[in-house]
């Protein structure tokens, strides 16, 4: 900054040489090295930029990054289940105390609460799995089932698609008697 003139001093041949060294290297570190740090689909999509930024340039290469990457995000995020746990009323108690009488009638109705412990990101497939899940626990208990506690205390987030299956999973449960509870749930999901 204080000597512009001064890099004019310095060989073309050597900053060119500089440049190879740094690039291999980056190359080395960021595509060879992290072969085994991550899947198929990671992988390729760093084979993938590369190849792109060097063909249509960089603009287009970082543009491909960033949408290959959503895909990807996508594509890998879809494959997990968005329930962690799912149990009935019968499994697990609260840390509620009860009267002997409360107690009495939820051991002789056990399956008449679904409790459900979500996590992730909920987005159009992951949200539609959760309202099948439980749409098949209430065709499954049709009578037994009176509540159903979900558990979003493990959510990150929720797009709009969420939003809409939470209010079809709301009517659905309104339509059978059943009384929905969306604990720690997003705001936009209330």
């Amino acid at each position: 900054l204080l000597w512009p003139g001064l890099i004019g001093l310095i060989p073309r041949s050597l900053v060119g040489g500089l440049l190879i060294f740094i690039g291999a290297w980056m190359l080395d570190q960021w595509v060879l090295r992290t072969r085994h740090q991550m899947s198929r689909l990671e992988w390729g999509l760093v084979l993938v930029v590369p190849a792109v930024s060097a063909t249509f340039g960089l603009v287009v290469g970082v543009f491909a990054g960033l949408l290959l990457g959503c895909i990807g995000f996508v594509v890998t995020y879809a494959r997990l289940s968005p329930i962690r746990l799912r149990y009935g009323g019968g499994l697990v108690r609260s840390n509620v105390r009860r009267p002997a009488f409360e107690d009495a009638i939820l051991a002789a109705q056990p399956n008449a609460v679904l409790v459900m412990h979500l996590r992730g990101f909920l987005f159009f497939g992951r949200s539609a799995q959760v309202l099948r899940s439980v749409q098949e626990e209430m065709r499954r208990r049709r009578g037994a089932l009176r509540c159903i506690v979900i558990d979003f205390g493990e959510v990150d987030g929720a797009d709009g698609s969420a939003v809409e299956h939470m209010r079809r999973l709301r009517s659905a449960a309104i339509a059978d008697g059943v009384a929905l509870v969306l604990s720690r749930a997003p705001g936009a999901l209330i």
